[in-house]
């Protein structure tokens, strides 16, 4: 019996604003933008997709009101304004090495064995 785990390589990254004094003992490739130095940090690494929820709400509490006490012809004449949310939960894996290509197949072979074979 196999299973299979897929994980693929994302990006991530951020863009950080450090003072001078914390920039003396580090080395990197520093910009300069408005007062601030700025360091830009990345890195690939794999992940694995656990769950995508998605939602839709009310934008405001006059969008709430709309949607719980309005007769069908008012919310037709006056529609209810949604925001959509999605949310997707990830398993992140920074310390697994990633091949030349984006995604990586990791299989598991589960063996299943009884008392029976075993004394033989």
């Amino acid at each position: 019996m196999e299973s299979g785990v897929t994980l693929d390589v994302e990006k991530f990254g951020m863009a950080v604003a450090i003072s001078d004094p914390l920039l003396r003992d580090m080395r990197f490739d520093v910009y300069q933008h408005v007062a601030h130095r700025v360091v830009r940090a990345w890195q690939e690494i794999l992940c694995q997709k656990i769950e995508k929820i998605e939602a839709d709400y009310p934008a405001d509490w006059w969008q709430a009101f709309k949607e719980r006490f309005l007769p069908a012809w008012g919310k037709r004449r006056w529609p209810v304004r949604k925001i959509h949310l999605e949310l997707v939960a990830r398993a992140l894996y920074p310390e697994i090495a990633i091949p030349d290509h984006g995604r990586l197949y990791l299989h598991k072979t589960v063996s299943s064995w009884s008392a029976d074979e075993e004394a033989k």
